[in-house]
């Protein structure tokens, strides 16, 4: 029974780190001048869930998040807590911008969680009626998971940055054939009409 529990402890204690070592959350306070907006972006994978908090003492503040196509996903204000819960069904870079509506300066607190940190636990434990060692370990499975979707998700991009430069290598290949085509029908054609102009003048 003791190695048991030190077993689960020991697994408790990997699941915690590995946890909150792979965990994305950002937070951190700005002040948004009078009838000004600020925009950020956050990189986030394909079906990777998300969550954004903007916290501030006035409720004239509006929060957008804007998909990586820049399509609209919503458009939060009137409350001093603006939170937007949302899964990435496009990989890439969300705009986050917030607008302040009021005629003073705003300091609010900005906050974003991506992936397991963005996920409820707390229905899961409900539901399932989990121990804590349980719920770490499908933290961690969830976190293996969102890995393997962000490694996808990188190796898409490679390949079509790979694909990007190819193109624009062809494209500059073409120009610079025809500017050497271009080059040499300009030189063959000064030359002929020197020719012809010196004839002409009898020079030659």
């Amino acid at each position: 029974m003791k190695t048991n529990r030190k077993h689960q402890s020991l697994l408790l204690i990997v699941a915690c780190f590995c946890v909150s070592t792979l965990a994305e959350e950002m937070k951190f306070s700005y002040n948004l001048p009078a009838s000004q907006n600020v925009c950020f972006q956050q990189n986030i994978a394909e079906n990777i869930q998300a969550v954004v908090e903007v916290g501030s003492d006035s409720t004239q503040l509006a929060l957008t998040v804007s998909d990586p196509k820049g399509k609209q996903l919503d458009i939060l204000d009137g409350q001093k807590k603006l939170r937007y819960q949302f899964t990435s069904f496009t990989g890439g870079s969300h705009q986050l911008c917030i607008t302040n509506k009021e005629a003073r300066d705003i300091e609010f607190e900005f906050m974003i969680q991506t992936g397991v940190e963005a996920k409820d636990y707390s229905n899961i434990i409900t539901k399932k009626h989990l121990k804590p060692i349980e719920v770490q370990a499908q933290k961690v499975q969830d976190m293996v998971k969102q890995l393997r979707q962000e490694l996808s998700y990188l190796v898409m991009n490679e390949e079509n940055l790979k694909e990007q430069n190819q193109k624009i290598k062809s494209r500059v290949l073409i120009f610079g054939i025809i500017s050497i085509l271009v080059m040499g029908i300009s030189t063959y054609l000064q030359i002929t009409y020197l020719k012809n102009f010196f004839r002409y003048k009898k020079i030659i």
